[in-house]
């Protein structure tokens, strides 16, 4: 199958189709790898500015070794391709650089900047290195940029928790995530305060890890720390959660990770000395998972006892959980008599209690079930509005329309294939025309106030209220 081009599309755009494209995933399933192709089958007009002309650059993709940008005879920007990707550049070798230049008769007529030639030519001239030549194209970075515009994922039930510091000199390669034991948390849920008794035992690192794998399966994306919680820039990518014992300090669940350069410039500078967790919990309270945004490196703490990051300067860290156990030390320990006796329950009345506690449950998930579907269903809508608007597809189809709004009700992520879809000007024409008639098309904002009102009238609350949580509960609304 052929490799997807460009069809007067943006940058982003094609490389949202791109990447999600079957046989680019097939092909390279290596996320970066996987971009890095992407940009170099971007049309070379588009991508001008990004690709300065006459400047040599790697081609890891093939099919040669390197490639520039160019005006051609024409005066169009043209993309050459030079350099034998099997052949060593044995260009510090006096012999092999005065026969290869021979060869191709570099010194009398090595040909017009627009043939592959002149520039490997170029590349066998003494006195500089292939480096020098080269305008590095720094693809790690540029796939950092793109995954943190597409970042969108749902925010019900998560729970944002200020945690850890992280000591030492030097950045660790993994933070405690979450202190063992039990802990009584002020913590961030749904938008709101809410008072969290949690227990952190090795069975949550498993539950951690296996959202973990979910998340990050087939390299569809990548869990990373963010800073605040604004879920834009990373300051760290997550590549593994594990129990490591109940030791207060080195203990509880760890995450390992890799230390972006602006994480490591906020620790290094001591702008940031503490973690903040994000995670899920299921119907009994109790932590079962992560997200794709998993914390953030904040200022203030909720897990009082959680090992520091950066330890600031002449601190002799003791956590509280010490100082617990200390207290407990001086405290006498009560004897069987002191203890009061527990009421006896007669084994009719526990399964009574049983039969309630499971009723209540099953109201619980369904009602959680029915807002969810509701959620992805408005999602859905407002995505296919916002299609329409933009000229995607066409305004008067309606079978279209409610074959994408089924097909995002059951797979949110189609999103981006919906997103990728040509922009057709006789779509927007009509769109136009519409409201010219004073006709009722809702635009991105209808969709948010019209999201922001079924939250108000659920809940009870003030519009500007709704509206908060709106941005909160549905990003996707407001991007």
């Amino acid at each position: 199958m052929p490799l997807p081009t460009p069809n007067n599309e943006t940058s982003d755009v094609f490389a949202n189709r791109c990447m999600a494209d079957s046989t680019m995933v097939a092909e390279y399933p290596d996320g970066k790898q996987r971009y890095a192709v992407c940009l170099s089958q971007y049309d070379a007009k588009e991508i001008e500015a990004e690709r300065p002309l006459n400047k040599p650059f790697r081609t890891p993709e093939g099919p040669k070794k390197f490639a520039v940008y160019v005006k051609n005879e024409k005066g169009n920007v043209a993309k050459v391709t030079f350099g034998d990707s099997d052949m060593e550049i044995k260009r510090d070798d006096d012999e092999s650089r005065k026969n290869f230049r021979a060869r191709h008769q570099c010194d009398t007529n090595p040909g017009p900047k627009w043939k592959a030639r002149y520039w490997s030519c170029r590349m066998w001239e003494s006195g500089k290195s292939v480096s020098d030549m080269l305008k590095a194209i720094n693809y790690e970075q540029e796939y950092e940029t793109y995954m943190a515009k597409r970042r969108v994922y749902s925010t019900d039930g998560i729970i944002h928790a200020i945690s850890s510091q992280i000591t030492g000199d030097e950045l660790p390669e993994d933070i405690q995530y979450l202190p063992p034991g039990q802990h009584d948390i002020t913590a961030t849920k749904n938008g709101k305060p809410a008072e969290l008794t949690l227990t952190v035992t090795a069975r949550t690192a498993n539950l951690l890890q296996k959202s973990f794998d979910k998340i990050t399966s087939g390299d569809r994306e990548q869990i990373f720390i963010d800073f605040n919680h604004d879920d834009k820039e990373a300051s760290a990518w997550v590549t593994k959660f594990y129990w490591a014992g109940d030791d207060p300090e080195t203990g509880g669940v760890r995450a390992k990770v890799q230390w972006t350069s602006k994480g490591e410039e906020a620790l290094e500078g001591r702008n940031y000395r503490k973690f903040s967790p994000t995670f899920t919990l299921n119907s009994k309270g109790e932590i079962d998972g992560t997200t794709l945004n998993a914390g953030g490196l904040v200022n203030r703490p909720a897990f009082k006892d959680i090992t520091p990051i950066v330890a600031s300067e002449g601190d002799n860290y003791k956590t509280d959980s010490q100082m617990i156990d200390e207290e407990k030390d001086k405290k006498p320990i009560a004897s069987q008599e002191e203890e009061p006796k527990k009421d006896e329950t007669s084994a009719m009345d526990k399964l009574a209690e049983k039969d309630e506690e499971i009723k209540s449950l099953k109201a619980k998930i369904k009602a959680l079930e029915e807002d969810k579907k509701k959620e992805q269903e408005v999602a859905a809508q407002s995505a296919v509005d916002k299609a329409v608007e933009d000229g995607r597809i066409p305004p008067k189809d309606e079978k279209v329309k409610a074959k994408w709004v089924s097909i995002l009700e059951h797979d949110p992520d189609a999103v981006m294939a919906l997103n990728a879809l040509p922009v057709n000007p006789a779509f927007q024409r009509v769109v136009q025309a519409k409201r010219d008639e004073g006709g009722i098309i809702e635009t991105g904002h209808e969709a948010q106030v019209r999201a922001t009102k079924e939250i108000q009238a659920k809940n009870g609350m003030t519009f500007d209220d709704a509206w908060a949580q709106c941005r909160y509960e549905r990003p996707q609304l407001f991007n």
